[in-house]
């Protein structure tokens, strides 16, 4: 904003030369020549001097934009230093699809509490093809495990997660004696049982894959008990899935074990993603009779996805292998 733009706001809020001079710390006769060379610039009457200071229609317009703009510089004055302070603008971070997720929801919802006004954009993805996107300028900075050193970034260590080994006493006393800590090399011949929580996830997908209506209460309550992020293994509660199904006194057993027909309307039966129901029924009758289809670049099945591409799926003139 000019200094003559400052004089002419100055006297449209005291309608006084007198008065407006004072406030902006200048003479009377230099707000009169600011206001004749915005007149002259705009070649038009902006004040009426006497009887009385008042501003033309003229003016008053150029008043309410001049103080729109006021406004505007100090919004963005203040948005650029938000910005420069870390409280304002936009952030992209990527996130590893490991066990870090569950550290990770914890620091970025901290974050976003103290800095409520950072949009915060996440990814999800291997640490590999994360450290590739931040060496693009894609993303601001990323949260994984197993990082490689690369001389453009810098690396700093948030967490350590310990691993635990479980094996009877007598082998332990054998093979490590009393020692705390051990060479996972040293039971390298021993067989081990796999982690077996992805059967929990699984079964609860099979109760809502199998479901109806009745379990919207359940969806709801378990909501609200902070069943949040089931997609990540380290924030999934199972046990409060299993207490909210006790509590509402539906068995998830049922749906999850029960038989369905094949004729029966399931959960997903509204949505349409181009193959048809009656091929996953003739391939499913296929598959009992041990019975293989070729594959679709050899010749089309009728599956119904080319009404997606809006015409066959593959050019079967050519020699597709």
């Amino acid at each position: 904003m000019t200094n003559s733009e400052r004089a002419f706001l100055a006297l449209s809020e005291t309608l006084n030369f007198t008065r407006a001079a004072d406030k902006i710390f200048i003479t009377q006769q230099g707000i009169s020549e600011h206001i004749k060379k915005l007149e002259e610039d705009y070649g038009t009457t902006l004040v009426i001097r006497k009887p009385k200071v008042q501003l033309t229609p003229a003016g008053e317009v150029l008043r309410d934009m001049l103080l729109r703009q006021e406004a505007m510089d100090r919004d963005v004055r203040q948005t650029i230093s938000e910005i420069n302070s870390g409280d304002a603008g936009e952030v992209s971070i990527g996130i590893s699809v490991s066990r870090v997720r569950a550290f990770a929801a914890d620091i970025i919802i901290r974050y976003h509490i103290a800095h409520p006004h950072v949009k915060i954009h996440l990814y999800s993805d291997i640490t590999m093809k994360l450290e590739s996107m931040l060496l693009d300028n894609k993303l601001d900075g990323i949260i994984a495990v197993n990082a490689v050193p690369h001389r453009n970034l810098q690396k700093e260590l948030l967490f350590q997660d310990p691993v635990y080994l479980a094996v009877p006493d007598h082998i332990a006393r054998e093979r490590t004696g009393d020692a705390t800590t051990v060479d996972i090399a040293d039971y390298a011949d021993l067989p081990f049982i796999r982690d077996l929580s992805d059967s929990t996830t699984s079964f609860l997908e099979g109760v809502f894959a199998k479901g109806d209506r009745r379990l919207a209460p359940v969806i709801l309550e378990a909501y609200k008990r902070g069943c949040y992020f089931d997609g990540w293994e380290e924030c999934f509660k199972y046990d409060t899935w299993m207490q909210v199904f006790e509590d509402l006194g539906i068995d998830p057993k049922f749906y999850c074990q029960r038989p369905i027909g094949l004729d029966e309307v399931t959960p997903w039966s509204h949505m349409d993603y181009g193959v048809t129901h009656e091929y996953l029924v003739r391939e499913y009758n296929k598959a009992l009779a041990a019975q293989t289809t070729q594959p679709c670049n050899r010749a089309c099945h009728g599956c119904g996805a080319n009404h997606l591409l809006g015409g066959p799926c593959f050019d079967y003139s050519q020699n597709l292998v």
